[in-house]
């Protein structure tokens, strides 16, 4: 999907709120984060009752290294949409992001965050995950192996998760099971870098992912603005801090990779 196409769909209907977020998602893709801020802030005025605009206007903005607008942002969707467990577990990682080890009053309102998650949502494998690494920063280890066990039970793909765990059985002297789950994070992981457009769909898929080392003594974040949905070949790859799920109505006519959109006017 190019540009030039998204920009027609919302020429051709500029009161489609499916329209302008496929505009934001491919001006994201191709790294124009502030055209996307300005598309998503349009897509939220036209369907304001739809929390992933909000969703992806916050994450754009956070991508754009503008902490403080992105709060506002996620602040504003938590007030509009209370119940929704992502918005929450979204804003956390953008206050790990920014001031994980230099802000503690940060890092307390995350992890309240990211409880809240997973209070309206227990299958968020990502908070978990967040939460496990913290509690093992923390040198919690029953908290940090009970939420990465869980972790890798909700989202068996996922590679970091697997090596967060093998940390915390290291640290727990379970050197067996630590072994264990060091295979499988060096297998995923593999297989990622090998097939990287069949990783995220697998498991949670509202749960994005990102990379680590091989030693599990130490993690390292990986590429934060790349992750790929299966066969839609057009998006590939996507910003992958972007948990949302595109509308079913643009998914379903992504047939073959055509690079055209089922809206009211429009012809490819």
């Amino acid at each position: 999907m190019t540009l030039e196409v998204a920009t027609k769909a919302v020429a051709v209907a500029p009161q489609s709120y499916q329209a302008h977020m496929l505009k934001g998602l491919v001006e994201a893709r191709m790294i124009h984060l502030s055209d996307a801020e300005s598309t998503y802030a349009r897509a939220v005025d036209l369907n304001p009752k739809a929390p992933e605009a909000l969703l992806a206007l916050a994450l754009v903005e956070s991508a754009n290294e503008k902490r403080r607008q992105s709060q506002n942002t996620f602040e504003r969707a938590i007030r509009k949409f209370p119940r929704h467990g992502v918005i929450y577990q979204e804003y956390a990682r953008m206050l790990l992001k920014f001031s994980a080890g230099s802000d503690p009053e940060a890092r307390a309102k995350a992890v309240s965050l990211l409880q809240s998650a997973l209070a309206f949502d227990g299958s968020l494998a990502e908070s978990h995950y967040q939460l496990g690494k913290l509690a093992l920063d923390d040198g919690d280890l029953p908290l940090a192996t009970s939420h990465l066990e869980t972790a890798v039970h909700l989202r068996p793909a996922g590679s970091r998760i697997h090596f967060a765990l093998a940390r915390a059985y290291k640290r727990a002297g379970r050197s067996e099971q630590a072994s264990k789950e060091l295979a499988s994070f060096q297998r995923l992981k593999s297989q990622e870098e090998k097939s990287p457009d069949e990783v995220i769909t697998k498991g949670n898929s509202r749960d994005p992912g990102s990379g680590a080392t091989g030693n599990p003594r130490e993690s390292k974040p990986g590429a934060s603005m790349k992750t790929y949905i299966r066969k839609y070949k057009p998006f590939l790859p996507l910003v992958r801090a972007f948990s949302w799920r595109l509308e079913p109505t643009i998914l379903e006519s992504l047939q073959g990779g055509r690079e055209f959109i089922m809206i009211p006017g429009w012809t490819a």
